[in-house]
């Protein structure tokens, strides 16, 4: 009987521990209905997601190609700076209900590839945050067992100010070639006892959590708390990224080549491209990965307005989210990249949360490399990039890299003092290589 008794504790542990894993607290998508997925703070210095306590508003925007009414629901999972479930309680990060549905939806209007656009805002009426610290936004089906998508974003506190600086690469060989930071904090507001020990500062390129890096500060003044030891913060500066604009499906647009309008879809070729490895820089405009959904050849057919008060019923951004159609991009690369049988050549960028997938994977034809995604029409910056079977993702080994680059780096300061429960986020900046500071 003991047996017995033991054997179903065991089972429904297992059971337990399978479930949990379900998802993953990285930015994913597990359906593969679900597309153009966005987590931004638009009302910020930067489209970093991230927000303070009782101030600024997250907006959730994803595509459901599906298009079939669906019960999803959203849960928020709070994590320590390790991005591991922490121990808090739902009741001591949440004002509120943490488990609610999503009732903000469209279908997707005039477009030959229909789908249902879902819309989220956080904080809002049900649910608002008590807790600064990293959090997971799960959307699910049914059950939290059936994930939809996750996406990370920050709660932090103003209690910090945080100063980053670039400074000359220490790797001498590459200084041509490399970009690195020290950072420096001022805990005005905070009683600290054992700095060295309590703080961790995090750094991140271009809202790609692949290339995180965190250490702990090295020297302690009366008032500053330091980050200088040399070679930690230090990232290859890459180039700028491609792009190409299918903002309209009647005007050829940047990078592209030519459109073919089919009878239920379309399809976009963009120009071929090639290897910049072996070229000087150059300087050009882009949005550091990012992608913003557009449709030119739509504005003009607006929605109906309300009659009584002579208004548009939906504002000029909504009206993007659903009358935007979806295309079918081509990408061509001519360049032969020397791989190892273990390495591949992949399309990258915010637009998959730069995660590699069967769909971004590029194949060689015996003349080029091509592949081929479904992406909403709008304005794309992608790169290309090396991946090994392990995972191991190298993007300056394709098209080069150079310190004078224009990137995007996100300082983040975690704060555990010794009587505290879980890693406060106490500071957060956006530092840009071309001199400016993003402060949120």
């Amino acid at each position: 009987m003991r047996f017995y008794v033991l054997f179903a504790l065991i089972t429904i542990s297992f059971r337990g521990y399978c479930q949990s894993q379900s998802y993953e607290h990285i930015n994913k998508t597990y359906d593969n209905n679900i597309l153009s997925v966005s987590l931004l703070a638009p009302s910020g210095n930067s489209y970093f997601p991230v927000i303070s306590i009782g101030s600024g508003t997250l907006e959730l925007k994803f595509d459901d190609l599906l298009n079939e009414e669906r019960e999803l629901y959203y849960k928020i999972i709070h994590c320590n700076q390790n991005w591991e479930k922490s121990d808090l309680r739902d009741l001591d990060f949440i004002d509120g209900f943490n488990e609610e549905p999503l009732r903000n939806f469209a279908y997707s209007v005039n477009t030959r590839i229909q789908y249902i656009n879902y819309n989220l805002k956080l904080p809002n009426k049900v649910t608002n945050f008590k807790a600064s610290g990293n959090y997971i936004l799960l959307i699910y089906a049914d059950t939290p067992e059936t994930p939809i998508l996750t996406q990370r974003f920050i709660v932090k506190e103003s209690t910090v100010g945080v100063n980053v600086e670039q400074v000359y690469t220490s790797d001498v060989e590459n200084i041509r070639y490399k970009q690195e930071f020290t950072a420096e904090i001022s805990p005005t507001g905070l009683r600290v006892r054992a700095p060295q020990e309590e703080f961790t500062l995090s750094m991140i390129r271009n809202e790609d959590w692949g290339t995180e890096v965190k250490s702990k500060p090295n020297f302690v003044l009366a008032d500053k708390i330091r980050f200088t030891k040399l070679g930690v913060y230090q990232y290859w500066g890459l180039i700028e990224f491609r792009e190409f604009d299918t903002r309209s499906l009647n005007v050829i647009g940047r990078r592209v080549e030519k459109i073919n309008r089919n009878k239920y879809d379309y399809d976009v070729f963009l120009m071929p491209t090639y290897s910049l490895n072996e070229n000087f820089y150059t300087t050009t405009f882009d949005f550091n990965g990012r992608f913003y959904i557009d449709n030119f050849d739509a504005l003009s057919a607006r929605p109906n307005t309300n009659k009584e008060q002579g208004v548009p019923l939906f504002s000029e951004s909504q009206e993007r989210d659903f009358n935007a159609d979806y295309t079918n991009v081509h990408f061509s690369f001519t360049s032969k990249i020397d791989l190892f049988d273990d390495e591949e050549i992949y399309v990258l960028g915010v637009f998959n949360n730069w995660q590699p997938s069967d769909e971004s994977r590029m194949v060689w034809n015996g003349n080029m490399y091509k592949g081929s995604l479904l992406l909403k029409q709008g304005f794309y910056n992608y790169c290309y990039a090396i991946v090994s079977k392990d995972g191991k993702i190298r993007y300056h080994k394709l098209d080069g890299s150079w310190s004078e680059t224009e990137n995007d780096y996100h300082a983040i300061v975690y704060f555990r003092g010794i009587s505290d429960l879980y890693d406060r986020v106490v500071g957060v900046t956006t530092y840009n290589t071309n001199n400016t500071v993003k402060r949120f």
